[in-house]
């Protein structure tokens, strides 16, 4: 089981390049120091670098899940909320139930 694999980093990325993010991009509070270091971060580094991480993530999800199938394990993304549509998904809930 996957759990907090939200993948959704991206979003935050480019808000943080149009110095437009908040803390509803975050699952916790922000403060004003980790919006600037967010912000900073793209002056060092350039939102094609960003981009092409966040592909080689998303496509190495693709390429976990193709190995868990080719060895018979069941693998599930119980992220709440996710951007990742290579694996199946369930929620903690069914889980726990054991549906």
């Amino acid at each position: 089981y996957l759990h907090g694999c939200d993948c959704t980093s991206l979003m935050v990325t480019i808000k943080s390049a149009l110095k437009s993010n908040d803390s509803n991009d975050y699952a916790y509070e922000i403060s004003s120091n980790e919006k600037k270091r967010m912000e900073n971060l793209l002056n060092i580094n350039s939102i094609e670098l960003y981009a092409r991480s966040y592909y080689e993530t998303l496509r190495g999800f693709r390429w976990l899940n193709g190995y868990c199938n080719t060895h018979g394990i069941k693998l599930i993304n119980l992220s709440t909320q996710t951007v990742i549509d290579s694996i199946p998904r369930d929620t903690i809930e069914n889980v726990l139930k054991g549906e």
